[in-house]
């Protein structure tokens, strides 16, 4: 093989400068091809924004140990085995994903998606979304994968026209509980209306405004109907997600309709809800600030409101007292933070990150596995 490094180089003695690292390495690689071709590769291991590298890129965390394990890697998803899978059925096909899921290797799965043009049919676009949502629904780097997938529509309008011929019932059903895969919590939902929001004259996908945020409220009122205690999840995986609005200082508003169903859910839990609605200002832990859960006025309707709900729960339940003094000193802050030695209803973990004590077992990963036994049992 032609010697492409001098020795310098290839004995890790070449010295960069933070500013100028790439182009002080380009500039010291012998003439010719090479030159080009190595700075390409460079870019594409190490360059830019994560939103917007290639998965090849080393900047993805799990692609590391392919580059730096010394090894020749036969133990990925190689793209000739990848493509023939939408020749198959979707039933088919998602045995080997699932199956690639579990020997960890989501990594190549989506570096895989990326390489295929996902809109060469209609029966490759579902299938490959369905890939998506099966790696969404399992937690696996959801927004990223969420904010290519929508800016691929985005980008695409006119042939996501020519393949739907404007029905496009598919999309509506990725967002509502069905037999066929879909969307297990409502962010994605989250994602496109903050693009709504954000350019709302410069942005397309098949399902309007006013659709995603009737699905939207749709999904909370479903969930809080199939919970027999407080979860924490209804605010997490749905509430939240109902975007109305942002204020001119960036705060998100909520649908008042959204406003209006989880105020009747506080009140058949209060007790519960107030253990929850505690956290720290920052994560990890500092300095032992902690705030009050940041969209309280918007289903209150204020922070009076609030006070005088936890003022009530106080005399009923001893327990809220300390809580009351919290509420004084966050309210002296202009509704910032408060500071206390140790919150009763947090804990926080090795790390820093602070935890809610009261509802350790109502997790991302029981909230996967609920769902799935509900779609089985259908």
């Amino acid at each position: 093989m032609k010697k492409i490094f001098d020795e310098d180089i290839i004995k890790g003695t070449l010295k960069l400068s933070e500013e100028n690292g790439l182009e002080d390495l380009i500039s010291k690689l012998p003439p010719g091809r090479h030159g080009g071709a190595i700075r390409k590769i460079f870019d594409i291991l190490f360059g830019g924004s994560i939103m917007e590298k290639s998965r090849k890129s080393i900047i993805y965390s799990d692609n590391f140990h392919i580059y730096f394990s010394n090894q020749l890697d036969n133990k990925g998803i190689l793209f000739g085995e990848f493509m023939p899978l939408f020749e198959k059925s979707w039933t088919e096909m998602q045995v080997y994903i699932e199956n690639w899921l579990k020997d960890g290797k989501e990594g190549y799965l989506i570096a895989n998606l990326d390489e295929i043009d996902m809109f060469g049919s209609r029966d490759r676009f579902e299938k490959a979304t369905y890939t998506i949502i099966t790696l969404v629904n399992r937690g696996i780097r959801s927004e990223s994968i969420l904010v290519n997938w929508i800016n691929a529509i985005d980008k695409h309008e006119a042939k996501i026209k020519e393949l739907y011929g404007g029905d496009y019932s598919f999309f509506k059903s990725l967002f509502v509980p069905d037999e066929n895969p879909f969307l297990f919590d409502t962010y994605a939902i989250r994602l496109l209306l903050r693009r709504y929001i954000d350019k709302p004259s410069d942005f397309y996908f098949p399902l309007d405004k006013a659709t995603l945020q009737s699905i939207s409220v749709q999904r909370l009122r479903q969930y809080i109907e199939s919970r027999s205690e407080f979860d924490v999840r209804v605010f997490n995986y749905f509430y939240y997600n109902c975007w109305y609005a942002k204020t001119e200082n960036d705060r998100v508003l909520i649908l008042d309709s959204a406003n209006d169903i989880i105020l009747k859910y506080i009140l058949r839990f209060p007790d519960e809800y107030l253990r929850f609605t505690i956290r720290s200002k920052f994560t990890p832990h500092l300095d032992e600030q902690y705030t009050f859960e940041p969209f309280t006025p918007q289903y209150f309707g204020s922070w009076d409101n609030f006070q005088s709900f936890l003022t009530e729960r106080a005399k009923v339940n001893p327990e809220f007292q300390v809580m009351l003094k919290f509420f004084e000193e966050f309210k002296v802050s202009n509704y910032e933070f408060f500071f206390a030695k140790m919150v009763p209803w947090i804990e926080a973990d090795e790390n820093g990150n602070s935890k809610l004590k009261s509802f350790k077992d109502q997790t991302f990963e029981n909230f996967v596995s609920e769902m799935e036994t509900r779609i089985k049992s259908k």
